[in-house]
């Protein structure tokens, strides 16, 4: 079929599904079929484009580095609206296209699942592809993490740079399969602070090779481009200090967490890497807000609700850690209510057992919990064995009505869902507050 019938059917299936608020998409689901070709013949309409992988932090990364892109003059086009897979890319890409098939963009700016970032980078032939982390996701095992790591391992040849995290062991060593590779990490207090597998195993901050064995991350031998020297947390973020390749950068971030440290640090080197002024950079980072569901933070009335996505042990801890166990380096704090929301739909993983990896006992005396979703009965389970009290309300409307009256006026409260748990609650929370479409 013609390229810019494609285009034109793409672009009408675009309009329609805006009309109904269906699947963003849904359009390069279409063109996928019709057009297996399409992502091969994308790299004529760009400069450049620049992938993003990882386990998690890829949406927030993501945000962070068109901020950075487009403070430099860079027209970015980027599936914002949070499909990573091919249709989620290709509809992002024809939305910015024109009726004659011009794109009005100059640099692509991807989030991709690792399980097609071969695919992606074989048609798209990026300039850059980041690799944040690989954790293991719901009930991946060691084995399933490294079959993750080849995936992308075989992806890095068809790009000109790899941007690794150098504190992930596997990460840092899939700069052995590509053409040229850079590097960020962390100070070891910092570092120290990051979740990986070997530590949900008790093993301190240890990672398994590929015949499982665990092994001690040495990050100081590799040599870093951007390196996060401190992150001192804030009322409502962190202060960062990095250093990028010997020069300081102050950043005020939007958003507290280690791993958002990590985040900026990766957006960093992307800024550095395209000759983004040190100072224009920084700047753009401080105005990124954060991304849609993730540690977002909603207003209702005298009333603040942050929404926390979780998939994994991994991001669970940390957000336990940031938000909930009501540390001193938390900006939260203890007796905060808590909606903890679990489904168990396709896209947050059909199997809830890694709930038990979590170190749900953390919570132990922090504040008042809410369990909801399919699977709220597992969480409230996984709640009682560590000997915490909670309230069960499968019906999302309802547990939202019961977290919201637990809130006092002036007060806050948290929401921890799953994927699709999170945009049911977030459509709930569009109610009682105005709030940004995806990707805004």
């Amino acid at each position: 079929m013609h390229r810019l019938i494609v285009i034109w059917l793409g672009k009408m299936l675009l309009w329609a599904t805006r009309l109904r608020g269906g699947g963003s998409a849904l359009p390069g689901l279409v063109v996928e079929k019709i057009a297996p070709s399409f992502l091969e013949n994308c790299p004529d309409h760009f400069d450049m484009t620049v992938l993003v992988a990882g386990t998690n932090g890829k949406t927030t990364t993501t945000k962070m580095m068109r901020s950075v892109l487009e403070s430099d003059g860079r027209q970015v086009v980027t599936n914002a609206a949070g499909s990573n897979m091919p249709r989620g890319i290709i509809s992002a890409i024809i939305a910015r296209m024109d009726w004659q098939g011009n794109l009005q963009a100059d640099l692509g700016l991807f989030e991709i699942d690792e399980g097609f970032v071969g695919h992606v980078a074989k048609g798209l032939e990026p300039r850059a592809i980041t690799v944040l982390n690989l954790l293991r996701d719901q009930l991946d095992r060691y084995g399933e993490l490294n079959r993750t790591a080849q995936l992308i391992a075989d992806a890095l040849p068809h790009a000109e740079t790899a941007i690794l995290n150098a504190d992930d062991p596997l990460v840092a060593e899939l700069g052995e399969n590509a053409a040229h590779s850079i590097y960020f990490g962390a100070d070891e207090h910092i570092r120290s602070q990051v979740p990986h597998d070997g530590a949900l195993h008790q093993a301190d901050i240890h990672q398994a090779d590929a015949t499982g064995d665990v092994r001690e991350m040495e990050s100081e031998e590799t040599d870093t481009l951007v390196r996060v020297r401190s992150a001192e947390a804030g009322e409502s973020g962190q202060h960062l200090e990095l250093d990028v390749a010997g020069d300081a950068w102050s950043v005020d971030l939007q958003m507290a967490g280690v791993f958002n440290a990590y985040n900026a640090a990766a957006a960093a080197t992307l800024g550095y890497t395209l000759q983004v002024p040190g100072e224009t950079a920084a700047k753009a980072l401080e105005s990124v807000a954060p991304a849609f569901g993730r540690s977002e933070r909603i207003q209702i009335g005298e009333k603040q609700v942050t929404l926390l996505l979780v998939k994994n042990p991994a991001g669970f801890n940390q957000i336990i850690d940031t938000y909930l166990s009501g540390s001193s380096s938390s900006p939260g704090g203890s007796g905060i209510p808590t909606l903890i929301s679990i489904n168990d739909n396709y896209a947050d993983g059909r199997d809830v057992s890694w709930l038990w990896d979590v170190n749900i006992e953390k919570l132990a005396g922090t504040g008042e919990f809410i369990t909801s979703g399919i699977r709220g009965y597992d969480m409230a389970l996984r709640l009682h064995y560590a000997e915490i009290a909670s309230q069960t309300e499968l019906e999302p409307e309802v547990a939202l009505e019961t977290l919201l009256e637990r809130i006092p006026e002036g007060g806050e409260g948290y929401i921890v869902p799953t994927y699709t748990a999170m945009l049911q609650l977030r459509k709930l929370l569009s109610k009682y507050a105005s709030l940004p479409e995806a990707g805004e």
